[in-house]
């Protein structure tokens, strides 16, 4: 049984150390302050069904981690995003990690689970899957058919969350073009020229040139606004 799919691995570690490395990513992704602190941890929540701020709770501030179906939910993103949490990875019987997957992916609720393996709660489920109970052969079986009979699902879940939910990492750069390349040595240029040119304009001059003085005074505030933008603003300091 194979339900582990091809995907570069980002860090091999136990679940809190996994949770560690994911917390200074987001940091090092979305500093304090900033609107991107807010984008990188959106595919996190969406993922798990919780807030935003729930998952700063999880990773930042460290006030609580997650329980029963949020870290199921919590492992199967890490897995998503290249992480190789070692409670996951080592479960036994393979179809211990079936069924987490079927369970964290939606494709199974928890409810239904516990129903079909005829356990009295999910709390009983849960310390099977992580470990500190064994379940029965009939479970174990009961488990694997119900991994082979929604595989299909579970894959096409996955997928969907690859496309969507798993871009933590910042996208490369696109090359600047031949004009983006000389509107940036321009603007170099004239900064060098009006700091260090020596010889100051006059009145005149800057007269005669008002209407490019104005033109170009909106495009910086543009490009000004953009970037104070990125950067947080004044509403998020």
């Amino acid at each position: 049984m194979n339900v582990q799919t091809e995907r570069e691995e980002v860090f091999d570690g136990r679940f809190e150390e996994c949770v560690d490395h994911l917390a200074s990513r987001l940091t090092e992704l979305g500093p304090k302050g900033t609107r991107k602190s807010t984008r990188v941890k959106e595919p996190i929540a969406e993922f798990c069904g919780v807030s935003v701020d729930t998952v700063t709770d999880w990773l930042v501030r460290r006030s609580y981690r997650p329980h029963g179906l949020k870290l199921i939910k919590l492992v199967c993103y890490l897995d998503l995003i290249g992480y190789r949490v070692r409670e996951m990875a080592r479960m036994k019987p393979p179809a211990l990690r079936g069924l987490v997957e079927l369970i964290g992916y939606d494709v199974l609720s928890v409810e239904a689970a516990v129903e079909q393996l005829h356990y009295s709660s999910p709390s009983q489920l849960y310390r099977v899957l992580w470990g500190r109970n064994k379940p029965t052969k009939d479970r174990e079986k009961t488990m694997l058919d119900l991994w082979l009979a929604q595989k299909g699902q579970l894959e096409e879940k996955k997928r969907i969350a690859r496309e969507h939910l798993a871009f933590l990492a910042e996208p490369a750069d696109t090359a600047p073009s031949p004009t983006q390349k000389a509107v940036i040595h321009q603007m170099e240029a004239l900064l060098v020229l009006l700091e260090e040119g020596g010889e100051p304009l006059g009145m005149d001059m800057i007269r005669r040139a008002g209407q490019t003085v104005h033109k170009l005074s909106a495009h910086l505030s543009d490009l000004s606004l953009k970037l104070y933008s990125e950067e947080g603003g004044a509403d998020e300091r």
